[in-house]
């Protein structure tokens, strides 16, 4: 039975051997060992490698401030002229919104972070830079709904359908 002192001493023969950074499966096909057996004695095949004195393979993801974040938004407020949505801010930012989402709460909190964030900053910031202060789109009762473009649409087909010697013209 292979003990957590064996299997450090076999990885740092593996890497000797290899001369190259090795992996897990690497690590199982060249000594035989189970990855339940490197589980079972160091928890998890990271904590085996940063004992043999390895780096982690897998980089942290980074890490941004609250600036970088409200730089950001600025950025996607100030391209949209409006407070952007979820989605919007996805597609115009590096960063996620999920970040701001885990760092700071819902939507409101995040725009009222914001505003603050502004107002806290007037000598970076011009004047007539500021996004404006609704965030809701207004819609236009003029505007036909999708119902009533289908109904519309739909007919216009029937139309076509009844009548096949109609012109164009006579449809609309």
């Amino acid at each position: 039975m292979l003990t957590a002192a064996d299997l450090l001493a076999e990885l740092r023969r593996v890497v000797a051997d290899a001369n190259a950074d090795v992996t897990l499966w690497d690590f199982r096909r060249a000594t035989g060992v189970s990855r339940y057996m490197v589980a079972s004695r160091w928890g998890n095949w990271t904590n085996l490698r940063r004992a043999a004195g390895f780096p982690d393979r897998k980089p942290l993801p980074p890490v941004y401030s609250d600036d970088e974040l409200f730089a950001e938004f600025h950025a996607a407020a100030m391209t949209l002229n409006r407070y952007p949505t979820a989605h919007e801010f996805d597609r115009l930012s590096p960063r996620c919104w999920k970040t701001l989402r885990r760092r700071l709460g819902s939507q409101e909190v995040v725009v009222e972070r914001y505003r603050s964030w502004l107002e806290a900053q007037p000598q970076r910031l011009p004047r007539d830079s500021r996004p404006p202060v609704e965030t809701r789109r207004r819609w236009s009762p003029l505007l036909p709904t999708l119902a009533s473009l289908m109904a519309f649409a739909s007919g216009l087909w029937w139309g076509a359908q009844l009548s096949p010697t109609a012109t164009p013209h006579a449809w609309m």
